[in-house]
């Protein structure tokens, strides 16, 4: 939860922790200190998502889940700690009646668990030859064929790929033609979505664990922020 919750909705790794122990105290998400990833065999997934049917803002959508035969149950993960199900909301509550860095956590978990028990997107990852006078061009995209959970799980999006759909033989009228020209640049300094990615890719924390990390990292003045809060940049201190 924390490395999507930090990259979509650029908040800390200890505000969302803090905003989802606030919530579970509430009530109204499972215990949000587990790394499990998957739902233990004979979970009624379908009871905890009849809970939102009438919600506001997602209720047509798992209406059609559950009446429309879009359900399908979550794939199996890798992680389980054997004490606690993957994070996902227990109750159904307006938006509204929640404040800021809560309301967008609950509602990042709810979206996430919803789009978990949708059916994949679907598409044909196709390229495209084209050919003006002597010259040849090719263009590389996805057709979308379904777009499934990607209609509720707004985080996602194959916005940036998507091409048209072609068929062999279409001719086209040319309406622009743009020459760019670019050089390579040194990475960017990393944000905390990209922090909490390497330290796990190298085993570094949980997520139970991972914001009083960052945390740590920033006290001892090993990283400061920069760029409004959205960057770390290494002071040279921990050398």
């Amino acid at each position: 939860m924390t490395d999507g919750v930090c990259r979509w909705l650029r908040i800390t790794s200890e505000e969302a922790m803090a905003a989802a122990e606030s919530l579970y105290n509430k009530g109204l998400l499972s215990y949000p200190r587990t790394e499990t990833d998957s739902f233990k065999e004979g979970t009624d997934l379908t009871a905890l998502l009849t809970l939102h049917l009438t919600h506001d803002t997602w209720g047509g959508y798992v209406g059609q889940l559950l009446h429309h035969a879009k359900y399908e149950h979550p794939r199996t993960g890798k992680h389980d700690d054997h004490a606690h199900p993957p994070i996902h909301p227990t109750k159904s509550v307006a938006l509204t009646s929640l404040h800021d860095k809560e309301r967008k956590v609950y509602e990042f978990v709810t979206l996430h668990f919803l789009a978990c028990c949708s059916m994949d997107a679907k598409g044909h990852q196709t390229t495209v030859h084209m050919q003006m006078a002597d010259e040849r061009f090719s263009a590389s995209g996805l057709m979308i064929l379904a777009r499934n959970y990607l209609d509720i799980y707004r985080f996602e999006s194959w916005s940036n790929s998507v091409i048209p759909v072609y068929d062999k033989g279409d001719v086209f009228v040319l309406t622009a033609l743009t020459l760019q020209a670019g050089e390579t640049a040194p990475p960017p300094l990393l944000t905390e979505s990209d922090l909490i990615a390497k330290m796990d890719m190298h085993g570094i924390g949980t997520d139970a664990t991972i914001a009083e990390h960052i945390n740590t990292i920033l006290k001892r003045e090993y990283s400061i922020k920069v760029n409004n809060n959205t960057q770390f940049k290494p002071t040279g201190t921990s050398e």
